[in-house]
């Protein structure tokens, strides 16, 4: 969607509520504020009908051997780790590198150096998954500001709010739908390193089909289109969360081996799918850390008949149907 070019009254109560919640969650001490934010998000799982079915629908495709009830704990789960991610968010501007230090730490960073020597910039290719937020903003102060790619928000109160917060450690934000050739001048003019979340549905003029979990998907071809121009390396990173709930992992892995036959109609798509299956590993890590409620398989129609229609409201069928779905995870 098109950004508005000035904000409807809408967008300024919206604001001005963002606003209230972020000065009240930035006043709680963290280790209150991140149990009640779980707790708050387990419970909206209840609620929130549509964005619950669509994670229901989305867990039965990757998970098919499970059960109801265990796929209905996990995506509970994911919920409360989502209300968490949020939390983590918007403290991040009063957040000391002491803190971070303490609660955040970094394995493999001799791939990312390995990478680097190459001399053709990085891309870092990651997920909706953790607190990715997080991710970014101590990879940006540990090593070296980033480039990230991002999609505009409609409301641009909000916007001009989240890319302030991007922007804090030293990263540079771009425009998903224009940062192409930005992107291309970046990494061979500056070597940069480049993030990407490359895990959500693109439109059929952008997209590339892929598989994810068995099923097709339509993914950016934008980072592997990249890879393949300019030869940079593409490294996979994630965060995931300790069962402390408190402290991170990030894990930078080896840069993927990205085919370069000189045949863009063979490369393309085997970068494509390279890049899905480092997606999937990461996921398979910590499942209960993904945004499950984004309609990610819109290309299969045997799924896509089975998500919610999007005229529905936010809560249907949810305070109805939340006193049945289980709450601890399980087998």
């Amino acid at each position: 969607m098109n950004q508005r070019l000035e904000p409807t009254l809408l967008d300024r109560l919206v604001h001005e509520l963002l606003t209230l919640g972020v000065q009240i969650t930035r006043d709680m001490p963290l280790d209150f504020a991140l149990p009640v934010a779980d707790r708050v998000g387990r419970e909206l799982f209840g609620w929130l009908g549509r964005h619950r079915e669509i994670a229901l629908v989305n867990l039965s495709v990757a998970y098919p051997d499970w059960s109801v009830a265990k796929r209905a704990r996990l995506g509970r789960a994911s919920f409360g780790n989502l209300a968490r991610h949020w939390v983590e968010f918007v403290r991040l501007p009063r957040t000391d590198p002491e803190e971070l230090d303490a609660r955040v730490t970094i394995e493999g960073l001799a791939n990312l150096d390995a990478a680097r020597a190459e001399g053709r910039g990085v891309l870092l290719l990651t997920a909706h998954l953790g607190c990715w937020e997080l991710l970014a903003h101590v990879l940006g102060v540990r090593v070296g500001p980033l480039t990230v790619v991002a999609r505009r928000l409609d409301n641009p109160l909000l916007d001009a709010w989240v890319r302030s917060v991007r922007e804090r450690s030293g990263n540079r934000v771009h425009d998903r739908d224009s940062a192409g050739h930005h992107l291309v001048d970046a990494l061979r003019r500056d070597k940069a390193l480049i993030g990407v979340l490359a895990d959500q549905h693109v439109g059929d003029a952008e997209g590339i089909e892929a598989t994810l979990f068995g099923q097709t998907v339509s993914t950016s071809r934008m980072l592997p289109l990249l890879a393949l121009l300019t030869g940079a390396p593409v490294v996979p990173v994630h965060i995931a969360r300790q069962a402390n709930g408190w402290s991170h992992v990030i894990r930078i892995d080896p840069a993927l081996p990205i085919a370069r036959s000189g045949s863009p109609d063979r490369d393309l798509p085997a970068a494509a799918q390279c890049c899905m299956d480092a997606i999937e590993a990461m996921v398979r890590e910590a499942p209960d850390q993904w945004l499950w409620s984004h309609r990610r398989w819109k290309t299969v129609p045997a799924i896509a008949r089975r998500y919610p229609p999007r005229g529905r409201g936010l809560f249907a069928a949810g305070a109805e149907r939340s006193a049945n779905l289980p709450e601890t995870m399980g087998s």
